[in-house]
């Protein structure tokens, strides 16, 4: 069994955490994230940016997990590694930062 969370909001410099997760499972992968140029409706490729995707097990405490810095601009690259871990997580946290040539955006968060 597996489930998806999503985080969404207007592209900013900051941090976007999840809902509460189960804990009832020990994978979890930043599955995808896509940047709008206008009320998610129209796709665009950023142009400059950092997306830093991290996971706490405590809701307190989020720890880096592997690929999981990354440009923007490179979200979309078919040979980027997809941020993952094997460990307990509670929430989900994706912080943009100078992220560029976007107004919105939409993480996919795939857990099993």
């Amino acid at each position: 069994m597996s489930r998806r969370y999503y985080i969404k909001g207007e592209v900013a410099d900051g941090d976007f955490t999840s809902d509460l997760m189960s804990a009832g499972f020990s994978k979890a992968e930043l599955a995808s994230i896509i940047f709008f140029s206008d009320e998610y409706k129209t796709i665009a490729t950023p142009t400059a940016g950092t997306v830093v995707f991290t996971l706490t097990p405590d809701d307190s405490h989020y720890k880096t997990v592997e690929n999981g810095t990354f440009d923007a601009k490179d979200s979309y690259d078919g040979n980027r590694k997809a941020p993952n871990a094997a460990n307990l997580a509670i929430r989900a946290n994706v912080n943009l930062s100078g992220v560029t040539g976007a107004t919105h955006f939409l993480a996919v968060i795939w857990r099993a």
